[in-house]
C-alpha cells in the first residue's frame, strides 16, 4: 500500500514531467530521492526543476556550470530555505554553490539551523567564513566540513578562510581539530601549514587514508603548499 506522501511525490513528479514549475506542487517529488533523480535526468523538464532534482537526488555532478550560475536556480533554492526539501537541496548545494552564495540569505540559513532544517556546516559553508557562520559550528565534524568547503572555494589561497575570522574564533575552530584527529585529517589541505604538520606527525595516526582523499580533492596549490609536510615521514 502506498502512503499519501508517496502518492503526492508521484503526482508532483508527473506534473513536473508535463511542464509544471510550481515548487509547492513539485516539492513532494523532490523529497523522494528516486523521483528527484528522474527529474534530474528526464528530457523536457524545466531546467530549474531538473537542477533541483539533481540536488535533491544527491547527484550535484549533473549540474552544468551555467546551471550553477543561474539566477533562477539561486532564487528557487533560496525559497526552499527552512523547509524539509530545502534541507536536502542545501546539503548538496553547499558543495557546488558559488562562494558566498548564502551571505545575502544568512538570517534565513541561521534560522533554518536553529529550527533543525539545515545542518550547521551547510549553512556555514554557504554563508562563507565569518564569525557569524563560524558560531554555528560546534562539533568537530561540522567544523571540518565547513573548513573543507571554505578552502575549496578559494583554490589559489586554501587558507584564506582564516583571514575572515577574528583571532578568537579562528583559534576556537582550529583547537576543535586536534592533531591527527579524524576532523583534522578530513580538512588537512585547508589547514595552516603548522597545523597540518602537527597532524601528520601525530603518533599512531589512524586517518592517513582520509588525508589522502582530502588531498585528492584539493587544488594543486593546496597540495604544493603541503608537499614537504606530506613527504616528511
Amino acid at each position: 500500500m502506498h502512503s499519501s506522501s508517496d502518492s503526492d511525490a508521484l503526482a508532483g513528479m508527473r506534473q513536473a514531467l508535463h511542464g509544471e514549475t510550481d515548487l509547492r506542487v513539485i516539492a513532494p517529488a523532490l523529497g523522494d530521492q528516486r523521483f528527484a533523480r528522474i527529474l534530474a535526468l528526464a528530457p523536457g523538464v524545466d531546467p530549474v526543476i531538473g537542477a533541483l532534482g539533481a540536488l535533491a537526488g544527491e547527484v550535484p555532478d549533473l549540474l552544468t556550470p551555467s546551471a550553477i550560475e543561474s539566477p533562477a536556480l539561486h532564487a528557487a533554492i533560496a525559497s526552499l530555505i527552512g523547509t524539509d526539501v530545502g534541507d536536502r537541496v542545501l546539503e548538496a548545494w553547499a558543495w557546488v554553490a558559488p562562494a558566498g552564495w548564502g551571505a545575502p540569505h544568512d538570517a534565513a540559513l541561521i534560522n533554518a539551523v536553529h529550527n533543525n532544517r539545515c545542518a550547521p556546516w551547510v549553512a556555514a559553508a554557504l554563508i562563507g567564513p565569518c564569525d557569524a557562520s563560524a558560531a554555528l559550528l560546534q562539533s568537530s565534524g561540522d567544523i571540518a566540513r565547513a573548513v573543507q568547503r571554505w578552502g575549496r572555494t578559494t583554490p589559489d589561497h586554501p587558507t584564506a578562510w582564516t583571514d575572515h575570522l577574528t583571532p578568537k574564533e579562528r583559534t576556537r575552530l582550529l583547537d576543535a581539530l586536534p592533531p591527527g584527529s579524524f576532523g583534522a585529517m578530513l580538512c588537512l589541505p585547508w589547514l595552516p601549514k603548522e597545523r597540518a604538520a602537527a597532524s601528520i606527525a601525530a603518533p599512531d595516526n589512524l586517518w592517513t587514508g582520509t588525508a589522502l582523499d582530502a588531498y585528492a580533492a584539493a587544488s594543486p596549490v593546496a597540495r604544493a603548499r603541503h608537499a614537504d609536510v606530506r613527504t616528511s615521514r
